[in-house]
């Protein structure tokens, strides 16, 4: 038992509050970014949230920019200053034309769903998804509050482990800030696709691919002639593995405190 863990798995948290906040009437997948966020530049015009969910925006991914990496790590960025770190350069391919993974995409999302929710993310996922599912031991990690049983992360070094970076927990937003533990990502696999917190339409809509059989926050494919609904994630120090076979309901959750390959195939 690892205790509370940096899972990584929380792009599929962020596109469910997107879903919960369409459900309600506050937005739409097919908004433009533009239309919930002030200023973006004339290439962001044609991005909706859809390419957002999908990767398929042609955002760079923050954590690819050499000239960030400093900053984002050890001062920690709120949404707003990310984007005004990012807003000028130049999208990597024109939207819904590819798939290519970006963070950056994420904590846009993380940072709509404060705007229009009028909550921050921290509050709105424990009150809209961690509350009604029981998960009492998930929520948004932060790098000053002590926060019980959480787990230190690690990475091989040249004799062994070692502390792994840190990093400012503010910066991964709703891409990736996020901590659990396997026992909750269970409670979070079976509550999403048993019905739990999404309508019928919201849940598969969520679930459709879109390019590289990539949908919202999840890759759906087949393993062994099985459907599966799987991702993998990693961060400083931590890697996972969450998949979800539909059609018997079961749930392989994969928790590792050592950066690497493995959570996701010991998960395989």
């Amino acid at each position: 038992v690892l205790g509370r863990n940096r899972p990584r798995l929380g792009q599929q948290i962020t596109a469910t509050a997107i879903l919960l906040l369409e459900e309600r009437g506050k937005l739409s997948v097919d908004d433009p970014v533009g239309k919930h966020i002030n200023g973006v530049r004339a290439a962001w015009q044609p991005i909706t949230l859809r390419h957002l969910l999908t990767h398929t925006s042609g955002i760079p991914d923050f954590p690819e920019l050499p000239a960030n990496n400093k900053e984002w790590r050890f001062s920690g960025l709120a949404p707003s200053m990310l984007v005004e770190r990012i807003r000028d350069l130049p999208v990597d391919f024109e939207p819904g034309a590819r798939f290519k993974y970006s963070n950056s995409g994420y904590v846009l999302l993380g940072w709509i769903v404060e705007l229009v929710s009028g909550q921050t993310y921290r509050e709105f996922v424990k009150q809209s998804i961690f509350g009604p599912l029981g998960m009492a031991d998930s929520g948004y990690d932060s790098s000053v509050a002590i926060t019980p049983q959480r787990a230190s992360g690690y990475e091989a070094g040249a004799r062994g482990l070692r502390n792994a970076n840190y990093i400012d927990m503010r910066t991964p937003h709703g891409a990736g800030g996020l901590y659990s533990t396997t026992g909750d990502l269970l409670k979070w696999a079976q509550g999403l696709f048993g019905g739990k917190l999404l309508q019928p339409g919201s849940l598969e809509k969520m679930t459709t691919p879109a390019k590289d059989g990539y949908a919202f926050g999840l890759r759906v494919g087949t393993k062994n002639g099985r459907k599966r609904f799987a991702h993998v994630g990693g961060i400083d120090g931590f890697g996972s593995w969450l998949a979800y076979y539909p059609a018997s309901g079961v749930t392989i959750v994969v928790l590792s405190n050592v950066a690497g390959p493995s959570a996701p195939q010991l998960g395989q």
